[in-house]
């Protein structure tokens, strides 16, 4: 073979050797770049379960039916579905005895926390605060009215929520702060009386 086409040869093997070089560098960058794409992407389920965490967050009202009260007022707030909204924010907060929140509450401390926000001051004693406000039966409850309950089985008022409508009272129980229904057996039969502190 003539050295003029040997030249020839190797400068195509060359060539050749430097476009695979470069293809497959560029793949390598492609790929690099759709796994970074995918780790800093949530992937299709835990966006279903993203959006699924931020439903359980506001959709309680839809779940619990939970009313307003208009024409109900405070100097800082106009409709007592404030009070609710906010309360509403610390559900799955745990319960801690002698503690008003943020991070944990025990029942009093949750009802001092809520109703200071909006410039009701309580004292950090479910059987003191039943002193504040005005007595109302329970078929005349209204949203936001304090409902109290003896849990302690000495026949003492000992424990309290906020009712938020619809026969629901949100409150700091001994599972954190949840919703309960004021049927519910153990309710029901421990209920003693409720007050309003929102005129």
């Amino acid at each position: 073979m003539a050295e003029t086409e040997v030249l020839k040869m190797y400068r195509f093997i060359r060539k050749v050797l430097l476009l695979s070089t470069i293809f497959t560098i560029m793949f390598i960058c492609i790929l690099h770049v759709k796994w970074a794409y995918a780790v800093s992407e949530p992937s299709a389920k835990a966006k279903v379960k993203i959006a699924s965490t931020e439903t359980k967050k506001v959709n309680y009202k839809k779940k619990y039916k939970v009313a307003s009260r208009s024409g109900s007022s405070l100097s800082t707030f106009k409709n007592v579905g404030n009070v609710i909204d906010y309360a509403c924010k610390y559900i799955g907060a745990r319960y801690k005895y002698g503690t008003a929140g943020p991070a944990a509450f025990d029942c009093s401390g949750f009802i001092m926390f809520v109703m200071g926000n909006y410039g009701i001051s309580l004292p950090h004693s479910v059987y003191s605060q039943k002193d504040y406000g005005k007595t109302v039966s329970r078929g005349d409850l209204m949203p936001g009215d304090l409902v109290y309950f003896t849990t302690s089985g000495n026949g003492k008022i000992s424990h309290v929520g906020i009712y938020i409508g619809d026969g629901n009272f949100i409150h700091a129980s001994l599972k954190g702060v949840m919703i309960s229904n004021l049927s519910q057996r153990y309710y029901s039969s421990r209920y003693v009386t409720a007050k309003r502190i929102i005129n």
